[in-house]
């Protein structure tokens, strides 16, 4: 698993452009909490995410929480990550989702 992950690092990352990523799942799945998309969260700093944030259609500001606070909703924009460093994870990176589709 690692030797993929190096290997993602150095050959691949630097040379494929951005990409969209279209998840299908089953429809329970849905009903899960957000975090279960992340693969770890323990403390604050010991994570591979602990913050979100969300931008609602319509509203100028974006909203805040903690990452297992979260219960959802209807969102154009979200982030993914964390203001602290982890003990875990360093190069976990900050995710943003948007351009949503029904």
């Amino acid at each position: 698993r690692r030797r993929l992950k190096e290997l993602w690092r150095r050959e691949v990352q630097g040379v494929i452009p951005p990409f969209d990523l279209l998840v299908r799942t089953r429809r329970e799945a849905y009903a899960a909490p957000f975090a279960a998309l992340r693969s770890m969260y323990v403390t604050e700093i010991n994570n591979d995410a602990s913050r979100i944030a969300f931008r609602q259609n319509g509203k100028a500001r974006w909203g805040e929480e903690h990452i297992l606070d979260y219960r959802g909703g209807e969102a154009t924009e979200f982030w993914a990550g964390r203001y602290t460093p982890s003990r875990h994870n360093m190069s976990a990176p900050d995710m943003t989702f948007s351009r949503f589709a029904k």
